[in-house]
């Protein structure tokens, strides 16, 4: 758990840009969020990948998540350490980034059960 902290901490130094919800669009990190994708949702749909990407970039426009999207990937408890994004991921994040948002402003996701009204469920993934 240390490590993992540690490993955010630096991530956070290293690639964090404070993003204005107006700026945010034209700001964002594309290449970090699709390592992000690649890592969270490697060989799920790309509706998925976008989704994901979507609810990263939401969370930017909160007060209730962090400012930067190293921190809102970090909270996510998403690692990005040693992942190279897929093509796909690429397109997923310049979409997501561009505000294409299949979640319809969704802040939160899971993989797996989920009870409650999803803004999209899609595979195994809620979107709400």
């Amino acid at each position: 758990m240390k490590i993992k902290l540690i490993c955010c901490a630096v991530s956070i130094l290293l690639l964090s840009t404070a993003l204005t919800p107006a700026a945010r669009a034209e700001e964002i990190d594309v290449h970090l969020l699709a390592r992000a994708i690649e890592n969270a949702a490697r060989g799920e749909s790309y509706t998925v990948m976008v989704s994901l990407g979507a609810v990263l970039v939401n969370r930017l426009s909160s007060n209730c998540y962090p400012t930067s999207l190293a921190a809102v990937i970090c909270d996510a408890e998403i690692d990005i350490s040693e992942c190279e994004p897929s093509s796909r991921a690429l397109r997923a994040a310049a979409d997501a980034s561009g505000g294409f948002d299949p979640t319809c402003g969704a802040l939160h996701f899971k993989y797996g059960e989920y009870e409650g009204e999803p803004a999209l469920c899609t595979d195994s993934w809620f979107f709400y």
